[in-house]
Formats: C-alpha cells, structure tokens, sequence
C-alpha cells in the first residue's frame, strides 16, 4: 500500500470504469499463536482497510492459515484448533468493525482448506460478523479435489468474489479453457 498511491488507483477507477480489488499477503496470519505477530497482522489490515477506502476499494481478499499443528510420523493433531479459531475470531471482530466503518469488504479466500472441520467452525464464526464474506478461489478447489466446494456451495450467500482460473494436475492459476476444469459449470 505504500507504493500505490490511492488517489492515482481512485482516478483510474473514475477514467475506465474498472474496479480494483486488494489481496493481502498470503501468509498473514490472523489466528496466529504469537500475540505480537496477530497484533502486527490486524494492524496491516487495518492500515489496507484506510488505504482501501481512500482508493475506493470495496473488497480486501484473504487466506485463512490453518494454523499450528503436530506432525508426527503417522498423522497430524489439530489439538491447537479451538485456541487458532479463537485467535482469528477476536482479529475478525477486530477488523470487522473497522471494515464496516469503511463500507469494504474481507472476504476469505478458500487455500484448499475448507473441508477441514476446524476450518469450518473457524469460518462459520467470522461470517457471523459484518462485512465478512468469502472469495472462491476455482484453481484451489480443483487442486484440492473439490473438498472446498460442498462448504462453499453451502455457504453461497456469503460468496462475494470469485478467483476464476483453470487448473490442470495439482498446478492452480491456468489460463482458462486450457485445463482439467469445466470452466462453463
């Protein structure tokens, strides 16, 4: 947001009639265990959500990080999840108000994580605030073989943005019509 100028972003709107939107960095971490790091995440947002209403910006997509987790040899333990859903909760309230009191939108990008169950309880919980909404992502529900779609499709008033790229194997962000997807469904 330093490097963009708002004015100049707000002025090509006006001139061509196209409409920008902002992706926020695809590591940042709003359930983060580490107060300090969540705290410097909610302060980035905040800060894009100024500049974003400044450039008349509607709509501020993000990821949902699945958060700490065990690895052991055999399987992994999400024994974190309720503490990681609490932590992302309290950053959507957060941001939640300030989105609101500058009529833009967070919508939550699927990273082929919604057919987790805690993912789930997670979402189900910041789509309670206003102003929060969901970006579905096509490329990413294909490389995880469709599980982001039956929690999409349940969700679908929520849907607010949409990602429409090809995907072909395990490789997201295709150019349409020369992948794996049937792009017209």
């Amino acid at each position: 947001i330093q490097n963009l100028n708002p004015r100049e972003l707000k002025a090509i709107t006006k001139e061509t009639n196209i409409e920008f939107t902002m992706h926020m960095p695809d590591d940042a971490d709003l359930g983060s265990f580490y107060d300090s790091v969540r705290q410097g995440y909610v302060q980035l947002f905040s800060e894009t959500l100024d500049w974003a209403k400044e450039a008349g910006i509607e709509l501020l997509n993000l990821h949902i990080i699945e958060g700490g987790k065990m690895t052991l040899p055999d399987k992994k333990y999400d024994q974190y999840s309720d503490e990681f859903t609490g932590n992302f909760t309290k950053s959507i309230e957060t941001l939640s108000r300030k989105a609101q009191e500058n009529k833009v939108f967070l919508a939550i990008e699927n990273s082929s994580n919604f057919g987790k169950k805690y993912i789930q309880k997670t979402l189900d919980k910041a789509l309670t605030y206003p102003n929060i909404k969901l970006t579905w992502d096509t490329g990413h529900d294909a490389v995880s073989n469709f599980t982001d779609k039956e929690y999409l499709l349940a969700n679908k008033d929520h849907i607010a943005h949409m990602h429409l790229h090809d995907a072909i194997g395990n490789k997201d962000h295709q150019v349409l019509y020369q992948g794996e997807l049937d792009i017209n469904e």
